[in-house]
């Protein structure tokens, strides 16, 4: 696998694994005393669940999934084999999942009578994603163009290094003086 297909793998892991992460490590929001003393709740809709042991399992898979991601993607930036203006792409689209996550285990939070905090926080998060997709689309389509201006005419490498042929040789460097000649 190329570099380039490595590092977009990496992305699309950790836009996928944090929402799942912060899902998990949120975990259940029902207020532990109202689960103790029997009250019956009330739900909004009921969390997906696929039982104590496979949630653990995948969220313990997530958070390694993200960590994972997250270093390789660090360590692209550092050595300069991921434009450092790729994670406005990644960042937000990685908090848009988490302030999911958080906004669903709200809304599937146990409570006695209508769940008020699950449907405000649904009020403030939908904007709030919208805002960061929006902010990652804008920097991906930026940072897809190719570059033009000043800017990137500082950025570009020396004009001998984008041909295909290497430079000529010094003559000098070949052994010939400018004073041989051809007789």
């Amino acid at each position: 696998m190329s570099s380039g297909k490595a590092l977009l793998c990496s992305g699309i892991a950790l836009v996928v694994a944090a929402p799942v992460a912060a899902w998990w490590l949120i975990g259940d929001m029902t207020d532990p005393n109202l689960l103790r003393e029997g009250i019956p709740l009330d739900y909004g809709y009921e969390a997906v669940s696929l039982g104590a042991a496979a949630d653990r399992a995948v969220g313990i898979v997530a958070c390694l999934v993200a960590v994972a991601s997250t270093i390789l993607l660090v360590g692209a930036t550092l050595t300069r084999r991921l434009r450092w203006g790729w994670w406005f792409v990644l960042i937000p689209l990685a908090a848009t999942g988490s302030l999911a996550a958080l906004t669903g285990r709200a809304l599937t939070a146990g409570v006695i009578g209508g769940n008020i905090g699950g449907g405000l926080l649904a009020m403030a998060a939908i904007p709030i994603g919208v805002t960061l997709v929006i902010t990652a689309a804008a920097a991906g389509n930026r940072l897809s163009r190719p570059r033009s201006g000043w800017r990137s005419a500082l950025l570009q490498p020396p004009e001998h290094t984008r041909t295909a042929r290497p430079p000529l040789l010094d003559r000098r460097a070949s052994g010939r003086s400018s004073g041989e000649g051809a007789s």
